[in-house]
């Protein structure tokens, strides 16, 4: 497999990052795995303190725990955990961002390779 192929497919469907590892480029491929890992981070601590919002609501008793009401209530959460679930909103296109600048980064070192 050439190796602008293998790294495109590694930075795309492993993760970004892998595919300048396989290239030798070993540190913007860190930079470009810390950044996505750090925005990872922050979108998954969103989503567990937005479920965790809403969970604290049913145990409360303010939600019914009918499957139905538990998903309009996710849909139209209650002021107090809307916030959370923006944050984890506000992250989420800056790690298609990364991913997207990582391939074409790749593909930029992997041609001037050949």
């Amino acid at each position: 497999m050439k190796p602008l192929y293998k790294a495109l497919l590694l930075s795309s469907i492993v993760y970004p990052g892998c595919g300048h590892f396989s290239l030798n480029k070993n540190l913007i491929g860190a930079v470009f795995s810390l950044v996505f890992t750090v925005l990872l981070l922050c979108v998954t601590y969103s989503l567990f303190s937005f479920s965790q919002c809403i969970a604290h609501e049913i145990i409360d008793g303010k939600i019914n725990s009918s499957f139905s009401a538990i998903m309009n209530t996710v849909n139209n959460p209650p002021p107090s955990c809307k916030a959370l679930r923006s944050t984890a909103t506000d992250y989420f296109p800056f790690l298609l961002i990364v991913w997207g600048f990582s391939l074409l980064d790749v593909y930029r070192i992997a041609s001037k390779q050949r």
